[in-house]
């Protein structure tokens, strides 16, 4: 027998791609998480076996990837160091609608609408989940917890229900006192909440009339980390269903049911005042992005077929533009939006849409020359460099 010689890696050791800016891009079909680099926007061959991967979300720190099967209820969190999966995933115990990931990438939480957490009357639960031991911990009952929205640094999580008007504050680091309500008469079925920088702000979403309620908002909650935390100035909008915050600004698009078009609307941070609604893609918008001066805006269910469900706006310019659906697409929701992920410091932006992957220019505002052939059905996208 001959020894082999050193420098090779132990026979066990999975090899990683060793891509310097590496994207995650989640595979539903072929039951893996793909590895694209996005530096020259070419598929590598490594990819990550998970099951049924579908929505993905990274931890602050970039440690870690988790992924969500809709299918499965399960979740599988990913070590981007390794790019292995740790574990053989957790399953949830129903079906979860919102999810997030804590900033250290050690815990996940999961919104479950039609859950009853044990010994429970109330059907709604958050369920937070230990993503290191890949085993369920705390289950908090909340009636219909539908979405959730948690802090940059990991310590606030507001919970939103359907059909309420009450936002549930959950403080992370004791999750044995419980939810606290907040309540406004400015909240009008609340679904989502942006943070400011510093999280002692939360500028919480109103849907209104396009969720079953009456007028959308934007409404700020003042010191929301902590127990003085109280509505402040609100602003009514056209709609109001996801939004993003860049500087002093806020981006809220969403779908006024009057018109039929999809709106995006700005409103400063001190929201006192918002600017007159700008025309964009329908649908269900739960997807947004910034990219230099671009605002790039996602729709499910769009149903304009000339424009499609991406919808870019040049804040310089204040055009919109609009990627019309694949000729080859069959049917209103066939160019659905489920993933949609800037690349840092570059022009462009990785798009998941019906089951492709688009990338985008955001100079030029249309899909750039170089595309990607995924076979299988990409849903979601994450940088992880």
């Amino acid at each position: 027998m001959i020894a082999g010689c050193g420098g090779n890696p132990p026979s066990n050791q999975t090899p990683i791609s060793k891509l310097k800016e590496r994207v995650f891009l989640s595979n539903s079909q072929a039951n893996i998480v793909q590895i694209v680099d996005a530096q020259t926007d070419t598929l590598s061959t490594f990819t990550v076996p998970v099951t049924n991967p579908g929505k993905l979300l990274e931890s602050a720190d970039k440690s870690t990837t988790m992924s969500y099967s809709s299918l499965a209820h399960q979740v599988t969190a990913i070590t981007n160091s390794t790019e292995s999966g740790v574990g053989s995933g957790v399953s949830l115990p129903d079906s979860a609608d919102a999810l997030a990931i804590s900033p250290n990438g050690q815990t996940a939480y999961a919104a479950l609408p039609a859950f009853t957490c044990s010994g429970a009357a109330v059907v709604g639960a958050i369920q937070v989940v230990d993503l290191v031991n890949s085993a369920l911990k705390t289950c908090l009952s909340i009636a219909g917890a539908r979405n959730i929205s948690l802090s940059h640094n990991g310590n606030t999580l507001l919970v939103f229900s359907d059909n309420s008007n009450t936002v549930n504050v959950i403080n992370t680091g004791s999750l044995s006192t419980g939810p606290v309500a907040i309540n406004s008469a400015s909240f009008d079925h609340p679904v989502s909440a942006v943070f400011s920088a510093d999280d002692a702000t939360a500028f919480v979403l109103s849907c209104g009339l396009e969720c079953g309620g009456t007028a959308a908002a934007v409404t700020a909650v003042t010191s929301v980390g902590s127990s003085s935390r109280a509505p402040g100035n609100s602003v009514a909008l056209v709609a109001a269903r996801v939004g993003l915050l860049n500087n002093s600004t806020l981006f809220i698009a969403g779908t006024d049911p009057v018109s039929g078009n999809g709106v995006l609307q700005t409103v400063d941070s001190s929201v006192t005042s918002a600017q007159p609604p700008i025309t964009i893609g329908d649908g269900v918008h739960d997807t947004i992005a910034l990219q230099g001066s671009s605002v790039f805006i996602g729709g499910r269910a769009c149903t304009n077929r000339a424009h499609g469900c991406v919808s870019i706006y040049d804040t310089g310019s204040k055009q919109v533009f609009f990627n019309a659906a694949s000729p080859t697409s069959q049917g209103p929701t066939s160019d659905d939006v489920t993933g949609m992920e800037a690349i840092p410091g570059r022009s462009v932006v990785y798009v998941c849409e019906g089951g492709e992957l688009r990338i985008y220019d955001a100079g030029t505002h249309a899909l750039q020359p170089n595309q990607i052939d995924i076979v299988g059905d990409a849903f979601d996208v994450r940088e992880v460099f």
